[in-house]
């Protein structure tokens, strides 16, 4: 079943599961899921240094929000991480969170699912956007190498003393 719509702002024509060559992404995310995503997020950088709670990540991933489009990430059909982009936002898209579980990062995982979700939404906009805490050089890495160009630092945004870059993957026109 093809989903037009996840909520009234995001029509990325995703199917309910899309597999990729390494992973699924399933639209829509389970309580228990949430539970153990949670769980894991609170312990991992960047959500440990900036004091995030598994609580409060577990209602923020729960919560009602139709501008959110939220997916699960599988390997063979173990949990292996989250994705959710916002839209409206700015102009174009934003990955307001994106994580692969350590057990399964280096393999790909992660790249496989950035490009599907870029190759998607640049269907239809002009840039999609991300943050990243300034401390967490691994995901500017990864980003930079994904064609996303840092726009901005952002002093105590999410949290005070710790800075964001904001970076945008442009599309082509």
């Amino acid at each position: 079943m093809d989903v037009k719509e996840n909520g009234p702002n995001i029509n990325v024509g995703l199917k309910e599961i899309t597999r990729l060559h390494n992973c699924e992404l399933i639209i829509g995310l389970s309580p228990a899921d949430v539970g153990l995503l949670s769980d894991a997020l609170a312990a991992m950088t960047p959500w440990k240094e900036l004091g995030m709670e598994a609580a409060n990540l577990h209602a923020y991933m729960l919560k009602e929000d139709p501008s959110l489009l939220k997916l699960t990430i599988r390997v063979a059909d173990c949990l292996a991480g989250v994705l959710m982009v916002r839209h409206p936002w700015l102009r174009g898209p934003y990955v307001e969170l994106f994580c692969v579980l350590p057990a399964y990062q280096g393999a790909g995982v992660g790249r496989s699912v950035i490009r599907h979700i870029v190759d998607l939404l640049s269907e239809r906009h002009p840039n999609i956007w991300v943050c990243a805490s300034e401390f967490n050089f691994a995901a500017l890495k990864f980003y930079e190498r994904e064609g996303f160009e840092r726009v901005c630092v952002m002093a105590d945004i999410v949290t005070p003393n710790y800075n964001e870059v904001l970076l945008r993957r442009r599309i082509a026109t």
